[in-house]
This record gives C-alpha cells, sequence and structure tokens, in this order.
C-alpha cells in the first residue's frame, strides 16, 4: 500500500507541475486529492478489511523478518558446521595417509637393515667367528678371543686366550689342547 501512495503523489506532482494556466492548476489539485484520498482509503481498508489493525499487520511484519532472519542464521551455522566436519574429517584422512606411509617408510628402513646386516655378516664374519663359521674366542674360558697359536707337527692351532695359556702352564712339550699332540712352539699372535 505505500507503494500505491507513492505512485498517487508521483502522479499528482507531475500534473501540478505540467499544467500552466490556472484551470489546469486546479484541476490537478482535485485530481491530487482525490489520488492522495483513495490512497489512503485503500491503505487503511486493507488493514482493517481482515479485521486487523495496522499495528497487526506491522508486529506480523516484523516477526516473519525475525523469524526469516533466524532461519538465515540457522542455515549459515550448519553451513558452518559442515565445513568444519569436512575440515575434520580431511584432516584425519590426511593424518592417517602420513601414518601409514611413515610406517611403511619404517618397514622399509627395518627390512634395508636387516639386508644390510645379513650381507655384512656374508662378506665379512663377526670378531667372534672366522670364514668358517668357528668361533673365534677361547676354547677353555670362552670369553676372551684367541691370541696364543699352538705349533706341532701337523701346523698351528690357534685355540687359547693369554691367560688360559698362563694359567693352564702350556709352554713347549705341553699336549696342545685341540688334538693333544706334543707342543714344539706357542705362539703369541696380535690383531
Amino acid at each position: 500500500m505505500p507503494r500505491l501512495r507513492e505512485i498517487a503523489l508521483g502522479v499528482a506532482a507531475e500534473l501540478s507541475f505540467g499544467a500552466a494556466s490556472l484551470v489546469a492548476w486546479g484541476a490537478a489539485l482535485i485530481v491530487k486529492v482525490i489520488l492522495f484520498s483513495m490512497a489512503v482509503f485503500l491503505y487503511i481498508y486493507a488493514g482493517f478489511a481482515s479485521g486487523k489493525s495496522m499495528r497487526y499487520w506491522r508486529q506480523r511484519g516484523q516477526a516473519l523478518r525475525w523469524q526469516w532472519r533466524q532461519w538465515d542464521q540457522q542455515d549459515q551455522q550448519r553451513e558452518v558446521e559442515r565445513h568444519d566436519q569436512e575440515r575434520i574429517a580431511q584432516e584425519f584422512l590426511a593424518r592417517q595417509r602420513r601414518e601409514e606411509k611413515e610406517e611403511q617408510w619404517k618397514r622399509r628402513q627395518r627390512e634395508r637393515e636387516r639386508e644390510r646386516e645379513a650381507t655384512a655378516a656374508q662378506r665379512f664374519p663377526s670378531p667372534t667367528e672366522d670364514a668358517g663359521g668357528d668361533s673365534l674366542l677361547c676354547v677353555v674360558c670362552m670369553m676372551e678371543p684367541r691370541t696364543v697359536g699352538l705349533k706341532h707337527k701337523s701346523g698351528v692351532h690357534l685355540c687359547l686366550c693369554k691367560r688360559c695359556q698362563q694359567t693352564a702352564k702350556i709352554s713347549v712339550g705341553s699336549p696342545c689342547v685341540v688334538c693333544r699332540q706334543r707342543v714344539e712352539e706357542v705362539m703369541h699372535i696380535y690383531t
């Protein structure tokens, strides 16, 4: 209804400024008053036709605008929550993929380390084993490395540590601890 009033006033204004004579001005004034009266009548009638006051319709419009604002805010809140849930889900999936990649990398590292150890063990015997797989520890105490060789007619047996050789008092003429042949020479070997 306010729009109708504005139209009526606009038409009346055009009529009033367009007329040059006094008669035209009077006629325009009459038209202006009639149109204004009709606009006011229609504005008032629209409010009372339903039995409701203008105040009721203003309050109703305010209530609807408030409700629309509430719906917009709820929609915006739902959109924000949906974006947050999507972001959380993406972060979770990214973290899971990162952890899987880290686990695969660690597993590959462990496998490579095992392979290196296996190839190193095949190429270089440990300090406690010789190339044939025999232990390089003293045959008596099994704790110290072998540093004393016993020479006899069939060869040399590297079989004792210095402490066990001194403790057992093995010297020239004593039996070899490996083959029981007579020792011709005691050799100290330093590596």
